[in-house]
């Protein structure tokens, strides 16, 4: 039991300090607002694509 709530905090972990990286990349990477807001929507695409493999996964 205990295995499995540290495999989940670790996986909570992981996925924020790569969340936090994807938006640093983001926005280091977009200078205009316009290319800002482009950008933020793919990532927030890619978040949620991310999110459903992880959740389809056993």
């Amino acid at each position: 039991m205990e295995v499995i709530v540290e495999k989940a905090l670790n996986w909570v972990l992981g996925s924020w300090v790569g969340l936090g990286l994807i938006m640093l990349i983001v926005i280091q990477t977009t200078n205009k607002r316009k290319e800002f807001g482009k950008g933020r929507f793919k990532c927030l695409r890619g978040i949620q694509a991310w999110f459903e493999a992880l959740l389809i996964k056993p």
